[in-house]
Parts: structure tokens; C-alpha cells; sequence
């Protein structure tokens, strides 16, 4: 692609940008709290339109993909992707503007503060102990974070018999966050102590558990949730969500020498850490900009397959340790890092991209459909809610949602991680049907 192509196409990310940031503050100063749609939007004008700004300049050979080479196919490959990334954010906000979903007005449930304390001690107390049957083969409670790279990469040698208590851990970050709602809560001295303490505890091993996935997702989402919740119900600013954005992203921009240090105790040589906030945004996301790219470079030279059959197995499959599934059942993600010219590490697949796998335009528009009617039910049910443990659960849902969805797009990996959230919400609105008392959170 030649100069003047380049900062064409600079330019019309940059309006694009520009158009996208001045709608997402006008919907804040018109909704007052940040919802899941207004994430979603920030997330995906960040990645969709201000990473192709700096990637067009950062075309460098970056430890996982050599950005040089798909910024130079054809200019028709950039101009569909960009069709693409309007088509798809444009019937989102259409979908989630004209849909309403209607629930019965019914009193909200109120939560006994005694017994949302023996419920969340419950699940602090199963995070922790599938946490340790699940380590203890590698050296509980710190020896699975040198093998965390393998154990995503699914090549590790350790035959571990209790892999499949790894989702249970999720419930120490769960528990963690509700720590938070029932000190915010509870009067008694003694009891917010106690519940900082626990806190503290299952915070802790929540962001260990993180670590051993080696999952840099994995541990924003763990110190996001907390953040984005005192924020949005706190009196949040724009200059405060600016604030938090760029902290995010210097952390996540260091996250792979950080953890590397951790794993291994001493600085890794073969990636740069690339301080600069252009550099950071490029190297960690130009990967949802090329993989349009590369993929509309393969429909045309090879048969692509659609995988929304291999989507729906999978999501019954994923009890399945990852040895035991059958060959075809790749996950998106490999099967879009194998499209890749020697790569040196799996890459993620960004929701537009996987809508072209799905079905190409109509995937992408269907995908589209279906994701602004999953954020207007989350929208319409959770918004209106007072109580602070719905707020909580909404912060959660909104925060894993929109980062997972956007860029690290796997709807069964996104179901199976979110079986937890699932268990413990029935869990407590089944106890507070059976037990009603004058203290509530």
C-alpha cells in the first residue's frame, strides 16, 4: 500500500474515531451510568478504529506476527475490512436501539446480609479448594505459573487428573467481588474486617489463578471489575474513564515481561517492553486488524471453512479435557492462528472476524443481530436494579463481556468461563426467596 493510500485510510479511522467518541459521550451525559452497550462501544472504538491508526505506522515484526506484510496486501482487503467494522457496529446500536425487552414488575429480591455472608464464605472456600486440587500436581500453590504458558498452548507433559476443577476457581474472583459488596454493606466492625480480610485472601489467589492461565485477559478482568464498579456507581467522569483506560493498557502492554519474570525470575530478552501508548495498543491489538486482513486474503486462495458447527460442538465439549476432543474440534482461535505464516503464539479472533467465519457478510450481519439483543436483554434487566449485589453482578457481566467478545471472541470458551457467575446468581436468589429478613444487601 502506498503513502497516500495509508493516510486516506488514517484519515477516515480518525473521523471514524471521532464520530464513535462523540456519540459514546453523549449517550453517558444522557444515561448518567456507563451500561454494557456504552463498554461495548469504547472497547470496540478502540480496537476497530484508533488500532488501525497507530498500526498503519507501528509496521513492525512484533514478537507474534509480522504486521509489515498484511499492511502491504491489497488496498481492497482494507476497504472491506473497513466496510465490515461499520457494517457490524452500525446494526449492533440499530438492533439495540429499536429492541425492549419487558420484564414484570416484580418487588426486587432483597438479600439477607447473614446469610449472603455463609454463602460467599461457601464459594470462597470451593474456589480455594479446587484451586488447590487442581495446582498441587505442579507444586501447590505457586509451581503451575512456571507451566502457565504450556497449559494454554495445551501442549504441557504433566498428566494432571484434576484439570477439570480449573473452572472452579473462578468462584475465587467471584467471591472476591462480593467481599467487596457485603463490607460495603455490613455495620459491624468486626464483620467488615473479617470480610476485607477474605477479600484479600480469595483476591489473592483469584489473581494467581489468572497467572497460571497465563491469560492477560484473564488478569485485567480480575483488577477491572473492582475498579469499574466503584466508578460507575460513585459518580463517574469521563477524565476518571480515561484514566483507567490508559492505566489498562500500560498494563497490558507489560503483562507478557511481567509474567514472564514471574514464571521464571528473570527478564525476558526476547520481547521489547514498548512503553509508548501508540506502540502498546498496536503491538497488543493490530492482531484484530490483520486477521480480517489475512482471512480475506485466504477466501480468495483457499477454502475457508464456516465454523459455527464447530462453535456449537464445542460448547458441548468444553467439560472435555483438551487431549481427549476430537481433532476437528479446533477452537476458533487455532483454527485462526493456523491461517497465519509461522506464527509464534496463538491469536486471538476479534468478533468481526469470526462473523466472516461464520458465514461471511451474513455472518457478520447475524452476529451482529444477535450480540445487540444479548447487550439489550443484559441492559434492560440488570439497569434499574438498587441493590448492590445486582450492581455488582451487572459490572461483571458488562466488563468479561465486552472484553471478551470484542477482541478475544470464543463463544464456548466465553459460556464455560462464565458458568460460575451462573451458579453462584441462582445460588443466592434461591436463598433469598426462602429467607427474608430486616438487614438486606
Amino acid at each position: 500500500m502506498d503513502n497516500v493510500n495509508k493516510i486516506s485510510f488514517i484519515v477516515v479511522y480518525i473521523i471514524s474515531s471521532i464520530f464513535s467518541i462523540y456519540y459514546i459521550i453523549r449517550c453517558k451525559k444522557k444515561n448518567g451510568k456507563l451500561r454494557i452497550i456504552d463498554f461495548f462501544n469504547i472497547y470496540y472504538t478502540l480496537v476497530y478504529f484508533i488500532v488501525p491508526i497507530f498500526s498503519f505506522y507501528n509496521t513492525s515484526h512484533t514478537f507474534m506476527i509480522n504486521y509489515a506484510r498484511y499492511f502491504n496486501y491489497s488496498t481492497v482487503y482494507h476497504l472491506i475490512s473497513f466496510f465490515y467494522s461499520i457494517i457490524f457496529i452500525h446494526i449492533l446500536n440499530y438492533i439495540y436501539n429499536k429492541a425492549t425487552f419487558k420484564f414484570r414488575q416484580e418487588k426486587e429480591i432483597k438479600i439477607n446480609i447473614i446469610s449472603f455472608f455463609s454463602l460467599n464464605l461457601f464459594f470462597t472456600i470451593v474456589g480455594f479448594i479446587a484451586y488447590y486440587l487442581w495446582t498441587k500436581v505442579y507444586g501447590f500453590p505457586f509451581g503451575i505459573i512456571k507451566y502457565a504458558d504450556l497449559l494454554r498452548d495445551g501442549t504441557v507433559i504433566v498428566n494432571n487428573p484434576y484439570t477439570i476443577m480449573q473452572p472452579f476457581c473462578n468462584f475465587l474472583s467471584l467471591s472476591a467481588y462480593m467481599w467487596l459488596v457485603y463490607s460495603k454493606n455490613e455495620k459491624n466492625t468486626i464483620m467488615k474486617i473479617i470480610s476485607k480480610i477474605l477479600f484479600c485472601f480469595s483476591f489473592f489467589f483469584a489473581l494467581v489463578s489468572a497467572l497460571a492461565t497465563d491469560g492477560r485477559m484473564s488478569i485485567i478482568v480480575v483488577f477491572l471489575v473492582p475498579i469499574v464498579y466503584h466508578l460507575n456507581y460513585n459518580k463517574i467522569s469521563i477524565k476518571k474513564l480515561i484514566i483507567i483506560g490508559v492505566f489498562s493498557l500500560l498494563l497490558l502492554g507489560n503483562l507478557n515481561n511481567i509474567t514472564y519474570f514471574i514464571r521464571n525470575g528473570k527478564k525476558n530478552t526476547r520481547m521489547k517492553s514498548e512503553n509508548l501508548i501508540t506502540n502498546i495498543i498496536s503491538d497488543e491489538f493490530g492482531y484484530t486488524y490483520t486477521n480480517r486482513i489475512n482471512l480475506l486474503n485466504n477466501i480468495k486462495y483457499g477454502d475457508i471453512n464456516i465454523t459455527e458447527g464447530n462453535d456449537l460442538l464445542n460448547i458441548v465439549f468444553a467439560w472435555v479435557p483438551k487431549s481427549k476432543k476430537p481433532d476437528y474440534l479446533i477452537s476458533l482461535s487455532k483454527y485462526n492462528t493456523s491461517l497465519y505464516r509461522n506464527p509464534s503464539g496463538a491469536i486471538p479472533t476479534d468478533i468481526v472476524t469470526a462473523g466472516i467465519y461464520k458465514g461471511r457478510f451474513l455472518g457478520v450481519i447475524f452476529l451482529s443481530i444477535f450480540v445487540g439483543l444479548l447487550i439489550k436483554f443484559l441492559d434492560n434487566f440488570f439497569m434499574n436494579k438498587s441493590s448492590d449485589f445486582y450492581k455488582m453482578i451487572y459490572t461483571i457481566i458488562g466488563v468479561t463481556i465486552t472484553l471478551r467478545l470484542v477482541a478475544y471472541y470464543d463463544i464456548s470458551e466465553i459460556l464455560f468461563s462464565r458458568f460460575a457467575l451462573i451458579i453462584y446468581y441462582f445460588s443466592v436468589s434461591i436463598m433469598c426467596k426462602r429467607r427474608i429478613h430486616n438487614e438486606n444487601v
